[in-house]
């Protein structure tokens, strides 16, 4: 139960840094983090690799498509407040 709610937990930890789909990276990197904990507690070092891989290229994925966004955003900011200013 406990490792479950550490899953659940980096998940959600992890989420805050993902700007606008995270509703999706909870819903897809849960299952993820439960087969890692469930392999892990059945001494399946095989699964467990595998798993992580998956949550970590997982990750990546969604950590590089919200930083293009924030930095398109960000860019269009910077841009209004210049017209703005002068």
């Amino acid at each position: 139960m406990l490792m479950g709610g550490s899953a659940v937990g980096i998940s959600y930890t992890l989420s805050r840094k993902i700007s606008d789909r995270e509703m999706w990276w909870k819903l897809i990197s849960i299952p993820f983090g439960f087969a890692a904990m469930i392999a892990l507690l059945n001494f399946a070092w095989l699964y467990f690799g595998l798993a992580i891989v998956g949550y970590l290229l997982l990750w990546f994925g969604f950590k590089g498509r919200s930083d293009v966004q924030v930095t398109r955003e960000s860019r269009q900011d910077i841009e209004e407040k210049l017209k703005n200013c002068c």
